[in-house]
């Protein structure tokens, strides 16, 4: 997931605090930091293709080559 910088719409990068174990998002253009207090996730839905979209349907093997 990227996060970009509210203040200056910069990407922020992630950086563990000195002393500590804590993560924060901080902007390299500008003041900007965040802290990470908790777990952040996301949810992706995938489409499935059909099979012939992945492998090129009946007339892409015709050409390939075979072995005996």
């Amino acid at each position: 997931m990227i996060t970009y910088c509210p203040t200056c719409g910069n990407m922020c990068l992630v950086e563990l605090t000195a002393g500590s174990r804590d993560l924060r998002y901080f902007c390299q253009a500008c003041p900007y930091i965040y802290t990470i207090k908790q777990k952040i996730t996301t949810h992706v839905v995938l489409a499935k293709k059909e099979v012939d979209d992945v492998l090129g349907g009946d007339e892409t093997w015709k050409a390939a080559a075979r072995t005996d």
